[in-house]
């Protein structure tokens, strides 16, 4: 079990009905930036963690603790890239307890497969809700609770992801792509593309072919 406090803070500190003692080490850290992350995660996540004994986590905390005390000359930039690197374990490690890996990656694939497979369609929210036996609201609440992300956007991503494959393998239209991986049209497609890759179907398409052919010289 770990825990992360903002101090000063009114926090109230105690160990389980069942344990005699506990046994623990802390870290007091100051660092600005990384403070403020911390606090980003409290609100989000709430300030408990449960963590193994050997979980890469602790591993991060130790490497923290011996830069400190080793018996080597004292290097401020080591110590900020390993609070860095405890601060993203953390962060993942926040994540992976939020939204169980297995659980997670189960329900992305069979989303994933299922907008593969009723492809040119552009199926909806609606569509899978009722495959789940629930309301939109409550699918899409249940799918952004397991994965932290809307169904909606990840269905997009999905067909953008498809529309890449067709972009750099095959020379059809910007229209034909459009509507295999079920946008409305062109116009529909271009706006989606450049939302979620910052540039246009056709420089993308340009910028990968250009890396292909000098691959092969």
């Amino acid at each position: 079990m770990a825990f992360i406090a903002h101090v000063p803070s009114n926090h109230h500190y105690y160990f389980p009905p069942e344990s005699e003692h506990w046994s623990f080490f802390w870290l007091l850290i100051r660092h600005p930036y990384i403070v403020s992350r911390f606090v980003k995660q409290i609100q989000d996540f709430g300030a408990l963690l449960h963590i193994e004994a050997d979980s890469i986590l602790i591993k991060r905390a130790v490497e923290v603790l011996e830069h400190i005390y080793a018996p080597v000359p004292y290097d401020s930039f080591v110590e900020e890239e390993n609070l860095f690197r405890f601060l993203i374990e953390y962060e993942r490690s926040l994540f992976n307890q939020r939204y169980p890996q297995a659980e997670r990656e189960r329900l992305l694939q069979h989303v994933r497969s299922y907008v593969l497979r009723t492809l040119p369609q552009a199926v909806g929210v609606e569509a899978l809700a009722e495959i789940y036996n629930m309301s939109r609201s409550a699918f899409s609440h249940h799918f952004k609770t397991i994965t932290g992300h809307p169904p909606a956007q990840y269905m997009t991503q999905v067909r953008l992801e498809e529309a890449t494959s067709q972009l750099i393998y095959t020379h059809q239209r910007l229209e034909d792509i459009a509507l295999a991986t079920g946008f409305a049209n062109a116009t529909h497609f271009c706006k989606a593309f450049r939302r979620h890759f910052q540039l246009s179907p056709t420089a993308f398409r340009r910028q990968m072919r250009s890396s292909s052919e000098r691959s092969k010289q």
